[in-house]
């Protein structure tokens, strides 16, 4: 998911992205767009937060295959969504 608009400048341009996950082994579906064309194919993700991994990343403009104009709404501050202690 991306967590701003547009791209960081520098030597090499980048986007901030965040990722999630339901486990620590890849799945061929990771390499999927984010379509609802594809989301049969999706592993689902745990019911309870505490199981599932989020990291945020900074990605090289180059490694972007896709950008989907899915939106996600999250009615919380960025820096809480990690805190697995409040939920």
């Amino acid at each position: 998911m991306l967590l701003q608009e547009g791209f960081a400048r520098g030597n090499e341009p980048s986007i901030s992205v965040m990722e999630f996950a339901s486990g620590k082994e890849r799945r061929d579906s990771d390499l999927l767009p984010y379509l609802d064309t594809f989301a049969h194919f999706f592993a689902p993700l745990p019911n309870d937060y505490s199981q599932m991994n989020i990291h945020f990343r900074t990605v090289p403009l180059s490694d972007v295959e896709c950008v989907t104009e899915t939106v996600l709404k999250i009615d919380q501050p960025m820096k809480a969504i990690n805190d697995k202690r409040g939920i």
